[in-house]
């Protein structure tokens, strides 16, 4: 799918750009690279030479080979003759033409922050970045003296993309193993507390688990984070080692990037859809998670302001109010998360690009299912399960041969009616109730009928009547193959006087007639 491409106007916010909606392809190696779908073809080319350049920790600088882009500009320089050959002196570009060389440079940067916020494992990343390239031009194909303004190939070269002052002194091939060795370590930590919960299950369970397991690890220490190192998964999942007037910790320390990288980096693990998001929380630089889940919709997840205290043990404070909440949530006293949290898709101050994010659920995610019994008819689908509100958007139209069906009950018999505007406050089974029938019709070209115990020797007749009650037309029913009777409404269509006759094959009524409604 072609998905637009991600250079913005300056100033476009996140809100008026469009998010186009990831689908399994998204996922490359166990990681949900979301960004990566919201980029042009040709950035996604340059996104995938930068990740097979920057896969290794040791490799801050990625170097291309015989990359090119050309586009006809204007362009103006002042020429003289020395000797027998014209030198051109204060070339100049076009405003046009800078703002397309600006453009296929931004390209590039677009690749490089899907990429970043795309791949949590890759901390050495983190740092300000350099794309170097060279401009030719074409000379005029005449020249005079003094200035000329004409039309040049413009060619541009890329050269390397660089990662500098990334924290390689402390993410290095030595010790990238142990931010391995303590993911498997965090994973099977929340597999246990996964195991240990009764009173929920699947992907709730699992990202309930990772968002107290990072509450219980990390220390939240805002006012020593002075390196790109901070900003990582790794500084959220290891161990401080001391360094940069820093003593080392018992506990990881990180700011709000590292607990959102974190968080991301175990839902690309556990298969979960989850994006990185930044912005502004309570006017002050912030970072939390979006995560999709089953229902289909985005909610999101602060776990950093989870995490209470803000300090590394299990036994402090963590809550889950910023866990899985929509725009309307009220997650402390009568502030909606939708008014606390305020998303900007601009990553970098110098670079005008915005990314989109999808849109935020109005309500925080429930944990529940509401299960469809058909009571002895079949139903599809089985189960749904409510929005934030505790409503059902559909309720599903079970069948059951023989039978007319009366509404969904919260019993097999009796009961309460259940309607869309029911409210659940826990998982529940609603029940199918049924009217017996002596008759049952199928949507089709003709009527088709099913009646209970006819009389044998007998068939059944469609016959309509006029407003005084006379017979106006009658159409003989056939038995096809499946026990059902067929009747062709092409030449006898039911109307509100229509009747259903079981009668002798000389046509005299054999049982009571039913009236069509």
């Amino acid at each position: 799918t072609q998905y637009p491409s991600m250079t913005y106007a300056w100033g476009e916010t996140s809100e008026s750009a469009t998010w186009g909606a990831p689908d399994s392809s998204a996922w490359s190696d166990g990681v949900y690279e979301a960004y990566r779908a919201q980029l042009s073809e040709e950035e996604k080319g340059y996104y995938d030479i930068l990740k097979d350049g920057f896969a290794n920790p040791g490799s801050p600088t990625v170097s291309f080979d015989g990359l090119q882009k050309s586009f006809v500009g204007t362009v103006s320089a002042n020429y003289e003759l020395q000797g027998n050959t014209w030198h051109g002196t204060n070339l100049t570009l076009s405003d046009e033409a800078s703002e397309r060389i600006d453009q296929e440079r931004n390209h590039f940067y677009a690749a490089f922050l899907a990429l970043l916020h795309d791949h949590p494992e890759m901390p050495w990343l983190n740092g300000s970045f350099r794309l170097s390239t060279g401009l030719k031009y074409s000379a005029p194909s005449s020249v005079v003296a003094g200035l000329n303004t004409y039309s040049s190939t413009i060619t541009m070269t890329f050269q390397s993309f660089e990662v500098i002052n990334a924290p390689e002194q402390t993410i290095n091939a030595d010790n990238i193993a142990l931010f391995s060795s303590n993911i498997a370590s965090a994973m099977e930590t929340i597999d246990a507390a996964v195991a240990a919960d009764t009173e929920s299950s699947g992907n709730y369970a699992i990202l309930r688990a990772m968002s107290n397991y990072l509450s219980d690890l990390i220390t939240y220490n805002y006012d020593d984070m002075t390196s790109a190192y901070d900003q990582t998964a790794y500084s959220a999942l290891v161990n401080y080692p001391g360094g940069n007037s820093r003593p080392a910790t018992d506990y990881p320390q990180t700011v709000c990037a590292g607990y959102t990288s974190s968080f991301k980096l175990l839902c690309d693990r556990y298969g979960i859809p989850c994006i990185y998001v930044s912005g502004f929380g309570n006017g002050g630089a912030h970072a939390w998670n979006y995560v999709q889940m089953d229902d289909g919709y985005w909610y999101a997840a602060d776990i950093t302001w989870n995490d209470g205290d803000g300090v590394g043990n299990p036994d402090n404070y963590k809550s889950l109010k910023y866990f899985l909440v929509g725009s309307s949530t009220e997650c402390n006293y009568a502030e909606t998360y939708g008014s606390t949290h305020v998303n900007s898709g601009i990553w970098s101050s110098s670079i005008a690009i915005c990314f989109p994010y999808p849109e935020l659920s109005t309500y925080a995610y429930v944990d529940m299912i509401i299960t469809f019994d058909p009571n002895g008819g079949s139903v599809t689908p089985t189960s749904a399960k409510p929005s934030g509100e505790g409503k059902l958007s559909t309720l599903p139209e079970p069948t059951r041969r023989g039978y007319r069906f009366l509404g969904w009950y919260t019993a097999a018999s009796g009961g309460d009616p259940v309607t869309m505007d029911s409210v659940f406050d826990t998982s529940a089974t609603i029940y199918a109730q049924w009217e017996e029938l002596d008759y049952e019709i199928v949507e089709g070209e003709n009527l088709t009928i099913w009646v209970d115990e006819l009389p044998e020797g007998s068939r059944l007749v469609l016959v309509n009547y006029s407003e005084k009650g006379r017979m106006e037309a009658v159409c003989m029913g056939s038995l096809n193959g499946e026990g059902n009777w067929e009747f062709s409404l092409k030449s006898v269509p039911v109307t509100g006087v229509s009747k259903l006759l079981c009668c002798s094959n000389d046509f005299k009524p054999v049982k009571a007639a039913i009236l069509l409604k």
